[in-house]
């Protein structure tokens, strides 16, 4: 079980690790790349909290401490901020436009930089790509305060609380996508690799079946992925991962599985 654990590590230069591969069921293979899915979800968790979730925290408070306090009225939003608000990030430029003495025609009508506008009715969402417009109208909320009689308070407080609960969802929702993506990645890779296993493998002398052609192909994925973990991590270290360096250190690491790592066989001589 401990060489299980720690194949993505051995996978560098233990004989028996592709010995075993060589020699395994098809589902050591497929347990091999959900054990990849899982070792790259705690990579992404570690480099959301380390590099992302301070960018991201950084942004929301200056969101919060940029955008003014707003109410919601039975006639629309209003603010006491002077108007027309821009306001401009540091980094990104102008992001949004705040006018509630016009309606969503009349600021859409005027000339901005900004990708938002933010009218008495509506908030409008300008794509700079297409040049379409979205636009959301704020005619429920609108209803919903005529019929309780109570305005909507956009507070600095409820913008915090607001802030809090999206960032709570952010590192979830980024595994929840990239986990069944790196498991495909990895699985179409190894199936890739598998054909050239099957070229090595006319060169043996004793044949492989393509079941064990496939587990090896798994755990040959191994070096160039952590190598690629680590040049993520660490950015400054010199490192040339590029597809042509992935795809050569990978075919060396079949032909090291097929033509030396099962050259013993062994238990005393096993590495």
């Amino acid at each position: 079980m401990t060489h299980f654990l720690l194949s993505p590590v051995t996978a560098f230069f233990s004989r028996r690790l592709y010995r075993e591969a060589l020699r395994s069921g098809i589902g050591r293979g497929f347990g091999f790349l959900t054990y990849l899915t899982l070792l790259f979800c705690i990579f992404v968790f570690l480099l959301c909290q380390i590099r992302i979730v301070p960018l991201t925290n950084s942004f929301v408070d200056w969101l919060i401490q940029t955008t003014p306090e707003m109410t919601m009225t039975s006639a629309g939003l209003t603010t006491q901020a002077e108007q027309p608000y821009l306001a401009k990030h540091p980094a990104f430029g102008p992001l949004y436009l705040i006018d509630t003495t016009k309606t969503a025609q009349e600021l859409l009508a005027t000339e901005t930089p900004a990708v938002v506008l933010i009218s008495k009715d509506a908030i409008i969402l300008k794509q700079v790509r297409n040049g379409q417009t979205r636009v959301f109208n704020l005619d429920q909320a609108m209803a919903q305060v005529r019929q309780t009689n109570r305005p909507i308070q956009l507070t600095k407080q409820l913008m915090r609380q607001i802030a809090n609960r999206i960032l709570a969802f952010l590192v979830p929702l980024v595994l929840l996508f990239f986990a069944p993506f790196f498991f495909i990645w990895k699985l179409f890779a190894a199936l890739f690799y598998s054909l050239f296993a099957l070229l090595f493998n006319l060169f043996r002398k004793e044949k492989c079946s393509y079941r064990s052609l496939f587990v090896l192909s798994c755990f040959a994925l191994a070096p160039v992925t952590v190598l690629q973990a680590i040049n993520i991590l660490l950015p400054n270290l010199t490192m040339n991962l590029n597809v042509l360096y992935a795809f050569v250190l990978t075919l060396a690491y079949l032909a090291f599985g097929l033509f030396v790592g099962d050259k013993v066989s062994s238990p005393s001589k096993q590495s």
